[in-house]
């Protein structure tokens, strides 16, 4: 089995620990995020209604472009793990507080917890999804990425797909639905730290090419 895996995604040897630890970090990513989004989008529907999603793209619309100023700066002067990091505890401290909520049934009479789930859940994947290839970029060259990323991004596809079959089978309900959430993109951070150490970076291949470059003109 792990001979036809490694054959089917172009796995050289040596490459199976960090192949499998970087697919491992992209399936709980991607489950736990998109089921924070695809729930949010069924409770506004069946709460607020589609006539209101207008306003829900334009409040995630307006709240990125924000984010991703922030994103830019803080990629040009902090690691990317830590960015990844602070951006994962973002998602665990609202969907703690979202369980929490649900709990004590603290707002679930007003409009606002359902506009705050679906604001937070598009927001929240369109960073993580930055976050992550971002994070996953400092490990590989451009050849082995080549290989690689379709890997990585199946296992991504699969933390969608089983979203769905979560939603399918309705078995779930939302409150704990977002403590497993939070506990999930706890351990995504436990598996970023456990990459960070042992794993090493590999060096900027567009600084080499440039270097290359410059000097073959020179």
């Amino acid at each position: 089995m792990a001979a036809l895996l490694r054959k089917c995604f172009n796995i050289f040897p040596g490459e199976e620990k960090s192949a499998a630890l970087f697919a491992l970090l992209a399936f709980l990513w991607s489950v736990a995020v998109t089921s924070g989004l695809k729930f949010a989008d069924a409770l506004f529907l069946i709460h607020i209604g589609s006539q209101d999603l207008p306003y829900a793209y334009s409040l995630s619309a307006a709240s990125m472009i924000l984010i991703a100023s922030l994103l830019i700066y803080g990629f040009h002067h902090f690691q990317a793990h830590k960015i990844f990091i602070t951006a994962l505890l973002f998602g665990v401290a609202f969907y703690f507080s979202a369980f929490l909520a649900f709990h004590y049934s603290v707002g679930l009479d007003s409009d606002w917890i359902w506009y705050a789930l679906r604001v937070f859940g598009s927001i929240n994947f369109a960073v993580i999804v930055t976050c992550f290839w971002t994070f996953l970029d400092q490990y590989f060259h451009l050849q082995d990425a080549k290989r690689l990323f379709s890997l990585f991004s199946s296992m991504v596809f699969l933390g969608i797909a089983t979203t769905g079959f979560i939603m399918l089978m309705g078995l779930i309900e939302f409150k704990t639905l977002a403590l497993m959430i939070a506990i999930t993109l706890s351990a995504v951070i436990l598996l970023i730290l456990k990459i960070h150490g042992a794993l090493n970076p590999v060096y900027d291949d567009s600084a080499y090419d440039i270097d290359t470059v410059s000097y073959e003109e020179s």
